[in-house]
């Protein structure tokens, strides 16, 4: 009978029950469950800020993942009894490397020596015209600035979809030089369509829709793609200084221009960005 009871309790203390509290860094963090281990996991309902609680057995263990968007995702494996509680989980913003780079307006000339402000953040061009930022997918106002230059281009700058160190062109005006408005926007099959990548004059400009304000008047190559739908038709394009000049570019859900071996650029957010250049053949 002691026996028994003694043998009893052994097992009883194996089979302790523990309490594990965990909370994530950033507050906002969704914490995601995977209970039978096997990568499925469940939304929890917790942040990182309230945290959730667990009990299991002693030695038995779940995985965890914690996601927020503009931030890397985290994982862990998490063993009762042997992780502290309450416990704290830090993700990482999710960051990329963004580049403006500053030309004359007209002469493509790369200035050096421009002040580059992104948000709250600023630069000088070196000789590559170029100012470097590291940045979360986001929007950022932006201004760029030189004694006897005019700066009229966007007061925006949207880097959700840019890829990783991929540069973007801003441009700065002599002054007395008088510039001409360009709208570009995009359709697909001749709906409305937004986020097609903008290029002029073979640079990417920015995406759809776009308005350019600080290009002298003159002609101009235009067209936009997008990583679904390819590429649409180069369009030659005359502005003026009087009055505002508006392109409509059309994709569809048949691929666009099937041009032999057109170039079609993706561009995901995906890991931190990634961008690839691939060759399709005309059908």
């Amino acid at each position: 009978m002691n026996e028994n009871k003694i043998s009893n309790k052994l097992i009883l203390f194996k089979m302790a029950i523990i309490e594990q509290i965990i909370h994530c860094i950033p507050g906002n963090a969704k914490i995601l469950v995977s209970y039978q281990r096997d990568g499925v996991y469940l939304d929890t309902g917790a942040t990182g800020e309230t945290g959730i609680k667990f009990y299991r057995e002693e030695g038995s263990t779940i995985d965890l993942k914690f996601t927020c968007d503009g931030y890397v995702n985290g994982e862990m494996t998490l063993r009762f009894g042997s992780t502290e509680s309450p416990f704290t989980y830090e993700i990482f913003p999710n960051t990329k490397t963004a580049i403006i780079e500053v030309r004359e307006t007209g002469s493509e000339k790369l200035i050096q020596g421009a002040s580059v402000t992104l948000g709250t953040s600023n630069r000088i061009t070196g000789l590559d015209g170029r100012a470097v930022f590291v940045v979360m997918p986001d929007i950022y106002s932006i201004s760029v600035s030189k004694l006897g230059y005019i700066y009229n281009g966007p007061v925006t700058a949207d880097f959700r979809y840019v890829p990783d160190n991929t540069p973007v062109y801003y441009y700065l005006s002599p002054q007395g030089i008088e510039t001409a408005v360009l709208n570009v926007e995009s359709t697909l099959d001749g709906i409305p369509f937004f986020t097609a990548t903008v290029w002029i004059n073979g640079m990417i400009q920015g995406y759809t829709p776009f308005t350019s304000s600080d290009k002298p008047a003159g002609t101009y190559q235009v067209y936009v793609e997008h990583g679904d739908y390819g590429k649409s038709k180069t369009q030659t394009v005359t502005t003026n200084t009087s009055t505002p000049t508006t392109v409509t570019c059309e994709l569809t859900t048949t691929g666009g221009n099937d041009e032999d071996y057109g170039r079609l650029v993706i561009a995901a957010l995906i890991a931190g960005g990634a961008y690839a250049v691939i060759k399709r053949k005309k059908k």
